[in-house]
């Protein structure tokens, strides 16, 4: 890696953060691929980027084809609340409705996916210039057989922007090489009173992506609104508590004038290495419980990204798990794993079931098979 600098400082003084040395990395769409992980923190704003580059080649195999995540149709992530079950996409534009200007011509999201949020928009917002970009051939493919204005393309940090009155990012600003030149594309992009709307995953809470290859930049929420003025950016709205989808930020800016970071950043180091020591902490304590020296029969609850997080970085992958518990994608597999529903619990005896989930949802599955009589270990 070469002259790699912090995108709100512009100083290349880092540290090490964490390297993995057992051959496997994960990616955001829940992959498990071959080789070693390294990040690095840069020392005066706490920033935490991945070490290494990827080249465009690297970028176009990642995202263009071998990327998973909204390519089959079926495969949008479901929160389950008290008022029942909502899709990934439902929340997001519940999130971000108010902030979708009524005098908004051209609304344009960058990594639509299938374009679930812009099905949303399209419907409540009628007779508006809707457009959106992925990287995924395949989820293009799904997007434009549906009838939407979507093109496949993945923008880097140089490209230019078609003319909008709202961009909308959703998960895309992580992994851009060079995010502060991303942004001020999109601003030169931006018609007159034009917003962007951006959402990213924040550090503050635990957030495990660290672990992500895909994933360049990790940022806390103080850390990105620094960037994001820096930028020539002003924050009209920001919220980093949604009650359903924990672990992401909402960002809605406008263009503003002689705006100048906020370099207050002497905290955001501790929050970034308490972060690394609290999962190490987790992927240790697998370790401790010495799974894979036992016979006993062992069964994962939740086909999950939780799952492949610590199947990658801990010793989860050399246990005898016998099945994958996972009522909304039976008859699949996950590593190799074939998922069940949970009435396969029923007949077929196991001695522990590992809760890969949410530990919001803990108490949930512990309720609904607490007749079976199964020990049951949290991952976390």
């Amino acid at each position: 890696m070469e002259n790699r600098t912090c995108p709100i400082t512009n100083t290349d003084k880092f540290e090490e953060y964490y390297s993995s040395h057992n051959g496997k990395i994960m990616t955001s769409d829940q992959r498990t691929i071959s080789g070693d992980l390294n990040k690095i923190i840069f020392t005066e704003s706490g920033v935490v980027a991945n070490k290494n580059s990827l080249d465009p080649s690297e970028i176009e195999l990642l995202y263009g084809e071998e990327y998973q995540l909204n390519t089959s149709g079926q495969d949008e992530h479901v929160f389950y609340t008290e008022e029942g079950p909502i899709s990934r996409s439902q929340v997001y534009y519940n999130w971000i409705k108010p902030f979708i200007s009524s005098n908004c011509e051209t609304f344009v999201e960058i990594g639509c996916g299938e374009g679930r949020v812009l099905e949303k928009i399209s419907t409540d917002f009628p007779n508006r210039n809707i457009i959106g970009f992925d990287g995924s051939h395949k989820a293009v493919e799904i997007g434009i057989k549906k009838g939407f204005n979507i093109s496949q393309k993945i923008f880097q940090s140089k490209d230019e922007f078609p003319r909008a009155d709202i961009f909308l990012l959703i998960g895309v600003l992580e992994h851009v090489e060079d995010p502060a030149r991303f942004i001020k594309s999109l601003i030169s992009s931006l018609n007159s009173n034009g917003r962007l709307i951006l959402s990213i995953p924040i550090q503050d809470y635990g957030g495990y992506d660290i672990f992500f290859k895909d994933h360049i930049w990790h940022f806390t929420a103080k850390q990105f609104q620094s960037l994001l003025n820096s930028c020539g950016l002003k924050l009209l709205h920001t919220d980093f508590d949604n009650p359903i989808n924990h672990g992401f930020g909402l960002f809605v800016c406008e263009k503003g004038e002689g705006l100048e970071p906020n370099l207050n950043l002497s905290n955001e180091t501790t929050i970034q290495k308490n972060n690394l020591d609290f999962w190490l902490d987790k992927f240790n304590n697998v370790e401790n419980l010495k799974l894979e020296q036992s016979l006993k029969k062992i069964a994962v609850f939740g086909a999950s990204e939780l799952f492949t997080l610590f199947y990658t970085y801990s010793s989860l992958a050399n246990t005898n798990i016998l099945a994958c518990i996972d009522d909304a994608k039976h008859g699949t597999k996950k590593h190799g794993i074939q998922v069940f529903n949970s009435e396969w619990l029923n007949v077929n005896k196991i001695d522990i079931l590992i809760l890969a989930i949410n530990k919001k949802y803990h108490h949930m599955v512990k309720n609904k098979l607490s007749h079976l009589q199964i020990e049951m270990i949290s991952l976390y």
